[in-house]
């Protein structure tokens, strides 16, 4: 019983902070406005959680692990010699993969990228695009290696930077503006066609 009421005062404090973080962003959420909410007593937040950052962080907690797992499938993807693409489809699957994920946390992900700033996600887009363009610069430089001179050009890491975050910013304007799925996975088909097809392009680039 007393394990029950423990959890049940941990979730009312997260649904109170989830509605103050909504309403004023992390920088001005109040603690003690929460704990009111939550019908508690201020100090006892700190039974729950150290600090302002770490309940801000435990509220979008799913998104966070369900982003770090998407971050791994990326990191292990690798071109092989029997498949030495990255084809139209695979770009494809991934893209509409984030359009889906960002549809489906677009509270949490609103949280994080529009409310964040002055907690210790407020860089995490950044970060992202950061490691992507790494990833991805290594990516096609495989993907090149293994062509059979087909590719002979592998763009820079700004480059891909430049388009990791195109890709990134141009999907949170759609969630910013609240557009609907079907919206986000259309307007998404058209840079992914464009960039595809641009990017094969300059792969062909001599030196």
């Amino acid at each position: 019983m007393a394990q029950f009421k423990k959890e049940e005062v941990r979730q009312a404090i997260l649904d109170s902070a989830r509605s103050e973080f909504s309403l004023y962003g992390f920088r001005g959420a109040n603690l003690r406005q929460i704990a009111e909410r939550a019908d508690q007593k201020p100090g006892n937040i700190y039974n729950y959680f150290k600090n302002k950052d770490e309940l801000f962080r435990a509220v979008v907690a799913e998104t966070l692990d369900a982003i770090e797992t998407g971050m791994m499938f990326i990191r292990g993807w690798s071109p092989t010699a029997a498949k030495p693409e990255y084809s139209l489809e695979d770009e494809r699957r991934t893209l509409m993969a984030i359009v889906d994920f960002v549809h489906q946390n677009r509270e949490n992900v609103r949280l994080i990228v529009f409310k964040g700033q002055g907690s210790s996600l407020e860089n995490l887009r950044d970060e992202l695009i950061s490691e992507s363009q790494r990833v991805f610069a290594r990516i096609i430089g495989e993907v090149v290696r293994f062509s059979a001179g087909k590719y002979s050009y592998v763009p820079s890491e700004f480059f891909f930077g430049t388009l990791n975050r195109y890709f990134l910013d141009s999907i949170l304007e759609m969630l910013r503006l609240d557009k609907s799925h079907d919206e986000m996975q259309g307007q998404t088909e058209e840079m992914l066609l464009f960039y595809y097809n641009g990017l094969l392009a300059l792969m062909k680039r001599e030196g």
